[in-house]
């Protein structure tokens, strides 16, 4: 009896499962049918709309077109400065960035940040060169870009990133009109 039990078992284990599947299946395939017989959008042909004969419509009184006045001439506005900051060369406080410091200096022309140098950077081991020359440029084109500190961290380099922004910072704090 315990041997017929043992055999019994699984074997009706086995056929559930394969019936429970086969269902599925089925269930699925009368899914698809229903959803095969619709038609397509693109065959079904237009409504027509029912065209009413002009006897029928009612006529109305013309409405009066508004008189539209010329717009004023507005005469220009004086010419602004070209930027928010004062020409020349400013100079960044020195930031530890845990791995070095970083020191950098603005250039502003007609306002406007025009440069950023790198006077100091992280450079005493292979990693931190390799980090700096790939973060570097980056920084320094998406300054420019805003035109402020205000740039996104660059990955792998949070340290430079966050010592940076605090240089460039404290340069632009230096020029402002």
């Amino acid at each position: 009896m315990t041997s017929l039990k043992k055999i019994l078992v699984p074997v009706l284990f086995v056929a559930g499962f394969v019936i429970a599947v086969v269902f599925q299946r089925n269930t699925r395939s009368t899914e698809n049918i229903f959803v095969s017989t619709l038609p397509d959008v693109d065959t079904l042909e237009a409504i027509p709309t029912p065209v009413i004969p002009a006897q029928k419509l009612k006529t109305t009184t013309s409405i009066p077109t508004p008189v539209v006045s010329p717009t004023p001439v507005v005469s220009p506005t004086p010419m602004m400065p070209q930027g928010k900051y004062r020409d020349g060369t400013y100079v960044g406080d020195a930031v530890d960035a845990t791995y070095g410091i970083v020191q950098v200096k603005a250039v502003i022309t007609d306002g406007k940040l025009s440069d950023v140098v790198f006077l100091s950077y992280p450079n005493d081991r292979e990693n931190s060169i390799r980090i700096s020359t790939m973060a570097m440029p980056i920084l320094r084109q998406e300054a420019i870009s805003v035109q402020s500190e205000k740039v996104d961290a660059v990955s792998g380099a949070s340290y430079t990133s966050a010592a940076f922004k605090q240089s460039l910072g404290s340069a632009l704090l230096k020029c402002m009109m």
